[in-house]
């Protein structure tokens, strides 16, 4: 609830009430002026109260399964500042699970607990990780922390308990070599994002969110809001200048860089370039699971390798935490470290 603000011209009180509304209905917006502070006070507190009376019974008259994931769209949108990139993955996950539905399931409202216990065994059936089921599962708890914040629906998933994962296992790293042959064998239309990725280590949905405008003037560095909405400015080195220099069109505008295969201007799709790059993978060490991410780690590795210190590392990689940077690189021993600690004796 906002609080009332003093307008010294006018000498009164300003109280603002806005409240959203679920099927699509207009939104409750009032603004009113009081002479003071406490009947500002007390008309914004029985406004709440209406709100919840209202919201409430808005509950009882049901929403359908997409109404509800629109709802919460546009709440990630408007309030959350999700990306339209991130906005059309959640929306690609959330459908996924919508479609795995019994068809009697129609209203958002209908869903329990056992519904997504037994979408999480489907998951793992189809061979998914723990940690991608957890993943899949933490959008789905999100649209029942929207529904129950906003519209006061129940949240059926306060019952699910996200799976075990190995949090010390490595996630796939190609060697110097294994790098050079992706990028002598993948699709040429693929080439250009991978050696980005490769000297930049941007996450996959910082790639897919780039615009010609987030680029420097002179073309050396980045600048955008990745995880989190943290800033973050990142080099560029000469081979990811000349990977941007392919794809430079005549007319630069706010169009995203990586564009599709297909050269349309819709955004280049994640799950076609991971096709592209577990295929190349796949043919050059057997690994059928490795995408764009590995290629992230490719980046920090080297960093570590050339002795870059986990700080540095830290910052470019985007981690909100050290212990994150140290947690995958910290066993990459820096050459002049090594056999430092031989020399204690105790």
């Amino acid at each position: 609830m906002a609080k009332p603000k003093h307008n010294k011209k006018a000498d009164r009180w300003e109280a603002s009430f806005y409240a959203t509304m679920p099927n699509g209905e207009k939104p409750i917006r009032e603004n009113r002026r009081f002479k003071t502070k406490a009947e500002a006070t007390g008309w914004l507190k029985a406004k709440k109260a209406a709100k919840e009376t209202l919201k409430k019974d808005s509950s009882i008259r049901k929403i359908e399964l997409f109404d509800a994931a629109e709802l919460w769209l546009n709440y990630l949108e408007v309030k959350r500042k999700r990306s339209i990139t991130t906005l059309q993955e959640y929306a690609r996950k959330i459908k996924l699970f919508f479609c795995f539905l019994p068809a009697e399931i129609t209203l958002i409202n209908q869903i329990e607990l056992r519904h997504i216990n037994d979408f999480t065994n489907y998951l793992l059936s189809r061979g998914h990780e723990n940690s991608t089921v957890n993943t899949q599962i933490n959008q789905i708890k999100s649209l029942f922390r929207c529904m129950t914040k906003e519209y006061y629906l129940k949240n059926p998933t306060t019952g699910w308990e996200p799976l075990e994962t190995d949090k010390d296992k490595q996630s796939f790293c190609p060697t110097v070599e294994q790098y050079r042959l992706l990028i002598e064998n993948i699709d040429p239309k693929c080439r250009p994002v991978c050696e980005f990725v490769a000297n930049t280590g941007l996450r996959k949905t910082e790639v897919f969110n780039l615009k010609w405008s987030d680029i420097s003037p002179d073309g050396k560095s980045i600048g955008f809001y990745g995880k989190g909405r943290r800033f973050r400015t990142v080099g560029l080195n000469q081979t990811a200048q000349d990977a941007l220099e392919k794809l430079r069109p005549e007319n630069l505008n706010g169009d995203p860089i990586f564009i599709h295969l297909s050269n349309s201007k819709k955004l280049l799709k994640p799950s076609t370039l991971y096709y592209h790059i577990s295929k190349a993978f796949e043919r050059i060490t057997g690994t059928d699971k490795a995408g764009l991410h590995c290629l992230r780690h490719f980046f920090g590795t080297q960093l570590a390798a050339a002795d870059v210190s986990a700080l540095k590392i830290k910052e470019l990689m985007g981690h909100r935490n050290i212990a994150t940077t140290e947690r995958y690189y910290i066993h990459l021993l820096p050459k002049h470290l090594a056999g430092v600690t031989e020399s204690l004796k105790f």
